[in-house]
């Protein structure tokens, strides 16, 4: 194709009236401005501008925003809509840092190396639970504890072990939100009894709940 349309000009052959492209190149081209879209100059710094506006001030370009009138001031997603604030967790607090309202030992005793919470001793978390029914804003530190003999690294695991367990007992047999819960295994460094005799383990054995105030989001 390209072959025959060099041979026709070489050979000055042309469609009946069809210009020769030659002559073409050697005339001036005219537009009709009614036809010829102008060119506009954009300002990416005007505000007007559909890549720069941010009608509520959230960071987030209208173009982008699914919310443009987001409250001014107020956080927001990555879709310009106001995010709602994380509810306060007791998993925030340690007993050092939190406000403690009150305290319990719950009376569970655990088999040998075992985690499991026997069926006969779920019923003493009952003060517990009646603790944070009465205040919506509170949440329990669960906190486990080893007594002196045995090995301090395993011992510290198995405190952790039996703290989780307690605390997954709330959430499951009382239903309490687990925001409100935390677990936490001291083992060996917070004893009750700095000793290792038979009665000494037995009391440094054990498992606590600290029932503490979780900030309002009000």
């Amino acid at each position: 194709m390209a072959a025959s349309g060099s041979l026709a000009q070489t050979l000055g052959i042309t469609k009946e009236g069809v210009p020769d492209v030659l002559d073409m190149a050697e005339e001036k081209i005219s537009y009709d401005p009614n036809y010829v879209c102008p060119v506009v100059r954009t300002n990416f710094e005007d505000e007007r501008n559909i890549l720069k506006r941010d009608s509520d001030g959230d960071g987030i370009v209208d173009l982008w925003d699914d919310c443009v009138d987001s409250t001014p001031g107020a956080m927001v997603d990555d879709f310009g809509c106001e995010a709602k604030e994380p509810e306060p967790s007791a998993a925030d607090f340690t007993l050092d840092d939190a406000q403690i309202i009150d305290s319990f030992k719950v009376n569970i005793e655990f088999t040998s190396n075992s985690t499991d919470v026997l069926p006969e001793y779920e019923n003493n978390l009952q003060n517990v639970i009646d603790a944070l029914n009465a205040n919506p804003n509170s949440g329990v530190i669960i906190h486990g504890h080893a007594s002196l003999d045995g090995d301090a690294a395993y011992n510290q695991r198995l405190s952790e072990r039996r703290a989780k367990a307690v605390a997954s007992l709330l959430m499951t047999k009382a239903d309490i939100a687990p925001r409100r819960i935390t677990a936490v295994g001291y083992g060996e460094s917070r004893p009750l009894v700095n000793e290792e005799s038979e009665a000494a383990n037995a009391r440094n054995r054990r498992i606590e709940a600290a029932i503490i105030q979780l900030p309002s989001n009000e």
